[in-house]
């Protein structure tokens, strides 16, 4: 996995939209070890591409990399790092310190005054998620 890894990491950087998306999905399916799908999430100038990289990090279970997210400058990508974080949540895939809680209280709550009310409602299913209720 991990050779497969190296590679898959330099597609996901490939100026093909194509490339860049199958790259994501094979290095979710292998656990991503590398964290590649992180940076695309982060990084990559197609919000395409940053969206289906959020979903991996909801599968993979990364919050904190979910959280990051939340900041994005599309209302696309801040949506779906919100619905992942509720899902995550409500699966109880993630275990959250109480300092990472209070980070990802904070940002999910900054998304409250969202302009795009998709992303305030998913917004709110999360911090509900991440509080049990």
């Amino acid at each position: 996995e991990e050779a497969c890894a190296a590679p898959l990491g330099d597609a996901v950087r490939d100026e093909d939209l194509r490339v860049r998306a199958a790259a994501l999905d094979a290095l979710g399916r292998l656990g991503d070890p590398r964290r590649a799908v992180d940076d695309a999430a982060t990084r990559d100038a197609d919000v395409i591409i940053r969206v289906r990289a959020t979903g991996w990090l909801g599968a993979l279970g990364r919050a904190a990399s979910l959280a990051l997210v939340l900041a994005d400058s599309e209302a696309d990508a801040r949506r779906k790092a919100a619905a992942e974080l509720a899902a995550l949540f409500r699966r109880g895939d993630v275990s959250v310190e109480a300092a990472q809680r209070a980070q990802l209280r904070s940002a999910l709550s900054v998304r409250l005054g969202d302009a795009e009310r998709s992303v305030r409602a998913d917004a709110a299913k999360a911090l509900d998620a991440l509080d049990g209720r």
